[in-house]
């Protein structure tokens, strides 16, 4: 990808999130109040309830997790033996900008991929059978689903026959 289409790449990433979180914010945009919170005060879940805090956890930025509409999420992963996702699914599109840590993201079947550090970004195609890990004690993403988030486990393909 040529740097003139990361950058439109980047830019259309910012207006539509930016789109979205105005719309889902406009309660506190009506009332002109700025809304911060700060990395020490977000509320993080677990996405995983047997793993608790040890698992993967995510923070709703805007949106609302129950529904299939735009959402903006931080996810929290541990480094290690507990970074990886494991191959899954989501049913929508989604967006991701690294925040801290050294993250992967590649397709089934392929090797794992570059680290996106800092400032790096990627996209996932929606219903793509996928895996993600954390190769630092601990990597923070924020993530866009224009489609709503989910999350299905997905089995590995078989592997290929051999013909004779």
């Amino acid at each position: 990808m040529g740097n003139n289409k990361k950058i439109v790449a980047a830019i259309s990433f910012v207006a539509v999130a930016s789109f979205a979180a105005g719309a889902v914010w406009g309660q506190s945009a009506a009332k002109r109040e700025p809304v911060i919170t700060l990395l020490a005060d977000v509320k993080w879940q677990p996405l995983d309830p047997n793993a608790g805090a040890a698992g993967p956890q995510a923070a709703v930025v805007f949106g609302d997790m129950k529904k299939k509409a735009p959402i903006g999420l931080l996810f929290k992963v541990p480094g290690g033996d507990g970074g990886e996702a494991g191959l899954h699914t989501h049913s929508s599109d989604f967006y991701g900008v690294s925040i801290a840590g050294s993250f992967h993201n590649w397709a089934e079947g392929q090797p794992e991929g570059p680290a996106i550090t800092s400032g790096g970004f990627w996209m996932q195609p929606g219903k793509g059978v996928h895996n993600n890990s954390c190769d630092t004690k601990e990597c923070i993403a924020f993530t866009y689903f224009p489609k709503g988030f989910d999350q299905q486990p997905a089995k590995a393909a078989p592997p290929a026959k051999k013909t004779p």
